[in-house]
């Protein structure tokens, strides 16, 4: 019985104990919102009399502010003195100014007008037909790229690039005949260079005009080799047709861009007097197509 009056009189202990705990919590939750609630009041307070101060000086600012005139203000500043009227122009168009000159149009054959054509380009050489399209379509450079994009060339007169149009894609050689190339000697690339272009030129009709050419490239290609004679080759003969091959179906201009090189700098001089010499050449002066001629 002893033993069982302990354990109640401990858990009635253990009751009272937790019972003033929670007063004690709950007393200063109490006093915790008691205060909030008034700083809350305080600042509320504060803010309206400051916002009441605030619209009393404005007001009193605003009654405190002169009216002006501005009709006065402006006539207070007059004009300057030294103010002079401006002159009359006439701005009246004379007669017959702006009148525009008729144009006449005329309807031939391009066969027709081959000739009348290439002594026109070859007059006006120098104003109109640009460096990079003589010799067109086998001596020419390579195609402009602002030609191609938007039809006009911002360098006009002086381009360096071909104008005209081109039917074929340029003919290049593939990496393994560049890497070939490059192996080769000074005189296998004259050797080689040479012959291809005679053939080229005499298949196009334009041996005429590039035997000075060829017959100072043939001297250099010879000195080349009696200086370099000694030099084993390192390329087979099956290399060297293959190659010879590739080179006969491209452009003149194409195939001298990669043999020029070898060979000295008055041989470039030539080649690039025997191209200037050329106007715009076109295969087939038997054409039908259609060319409008506009008479000034």
């Amino acid at each position: 019985m002893v033993r069982k009056w302990k354990w109640s009189l401990l858990a009635l202990s253990c009751c009272c104990h937790s019972a003033f705990f929670l007063c004690a919590v709950a007393q200063s939750a109490l006093a915790s919102a008691l205060f909030t609630v008034k700083v809350c009041s305080q600042t509320e307070s504060g803010a309206m009399g400051t916002m009441g101060r605030h619209e009393t000086q404005s007001r009193d600012y605003i009654r405190t502010v002169p009216s002006y005139d501005l009709m006065a203000a402006i006539h207070a500043y007059p004009p300057p003195h030294d103010v002079k009227e401006a002159p009359d122009i006439d701005l009246s168009i004379p007669p017959g100014l702006g009148q525009q000159q008729p144009l006449s149009f005329s309807l031939q054959p391009a066969a027709t007008l081959r000739p009348r054509l290439g002594d026109l380009m070859s007059r006006s050489y120098q104003g109109r037909l640009n460096p990079g399209s003589c010799g067109h379509p086998e001596l020419c450079k390579r195609p402009c790229v602002y030609q191609l994009k938007s039809g006009v060339c911002h360098v006009g007169a002086k381009c360096g690039f071909c104008h005209c149009r081109h039917e074929k894609s340029e003919v290049k050689p593939d990496q393994r005949e560049r890497q070939l190339m490059l192996r080769m000697t000074d005189s296998e690339l004259a050797a080689l260079f040479v012959p291809v272009f005679r053939k080229r030129a005499t298949d196009q009709g334009l041996l005429p005009v590039a035997r000075e050419f060829l017959e100072l490239a043939e001297q250099e290609a010879a000195a080349i080799e009696s200086r370099q004679a000694e030099e084993p080759s390192q390329i087979r003969q099956r290399q060297l047709r293959t190659l010879k091959k590739s080179l006969s179906n491209m452009r003149l201009s194409s195939m001298a861009q990669h043999f020029l090189r070898t060979l000295p700098e008055n041989v470039e001089i030539a080649y690039e007097q025997m191209r200037m010499q050329l106007t715009v050449l076109e295969p087939g002066s038997e054409s039908t197509e259609t060319v409008i001629v506009v008479h000034l």
